[in-house]
């Protein structure tokens, strides 16, 4: 097991507790769940951009700041996009139907303006010690991963995270990695009922330290030290359950 088992237990509890909560889950849980996933998509892109929120934070002149708000708020909606286009995407029942090549590269393409489907040449993650795989290996990662996630009998909040991790360390595209890695993390829990894992944008170093760990430790087959990465990912749809439970009134 790649999460810890008493925490995955926990989890499924409270998402019996809001599904057995017909009144308040019918009412309000999709709505409390839409704004938990307007910020999941406004982090993902500020976790990816600090020195840009840092400027705006900064910026002395009303006009500059302006534009920098204007430059963010497209980028943002480069995620939304992309999460309205992989809403649409049939969930294939819970086999995960819908990841596959295309998915992935039309995600990109959403994503990054830039992206012209997988990349074609070498890339680095800034800061990370892991180095991803030559280019001209990507095509048969992503098919392979896809593949043997269908096959697979993780927990859902386990797949995400492993997709989570996985697109992350092929590095299918020249930009936007992390953000589409996120976003079928996040299609995977929904899949399931759950919510999505809300990273803040302030926890950027600690995330990214124990995403370079597990890559790493993945490499190595080493699932000792994946499993705090695990555990991270579980640790925020724990925390989202409690705001909806917190919302939605249940006892």
């Amino acid at each position: 097991m790649l999460s810890t088992y008493e925490l995955l237990i926990e989890i499924d509890k409270k998402k019996k507790k809001v599904q057995n909560s017909p009144d308040t889950y019918l009412k309000k849980s999709h709505q409390v769940r839409k704004n938990l996933r307007g910020l999941a998509d406004v982090h993902s892109f500020w976790l990816e951009n600090p020195d840009l929120r840092k400027r705006i934070l900064e910026e002395q002149k009303e006009s500059d700041a302006r534009r920098l708000k204007q430059r963010s708020r497209k980028y943002v909606k480069h995620i939304v996009d992309a999460w309205n286009y992989l809403s649409r995407v049939d969930d294939g029942n819970g086999h995960y139907n819908f990841l596959d090549p295309n998915t992935i590269i039309k995600l990109g393409e959403l994503i990054g303006p830039n992206n012209q489907g997988f990349r074609s040449g070498r890339v680095r993650i800034n800061r990370f010690r892991f180095i991803p795989p030559n280019y001209v290996k990507v095509p048969e990662l992503v098919d392979k991963f896809c593949y043997e996630l269908k096959q697979s009998d993780y927990h859902p909040i386990e797949a995400a995270a492993m997709v989570h991790l996985e697109l992350t360390g092929i590095q299918p595209f020249v930009d936007g990695n992390k953000r589409v890695s996120r976003l079928l993390q996040d299609k995977i829990l929904d899949c399931y009922d759950y919510p999505p894992a809300f990273i803040h944008s302030g926890e950027r170093q600690v995330y990214l330290d124990l995403l370079d760990q597990a890559l790493i430790a993945k490499q190595d087959n080493d699932l000792v030290y994946q499993r705090p990465f695990f555990d991270y990912i579980a640790g925020k749809v724990n925390t989202a359950l409690d705001e909806i439970i917190d919302d939605l009134k249940i006892n």
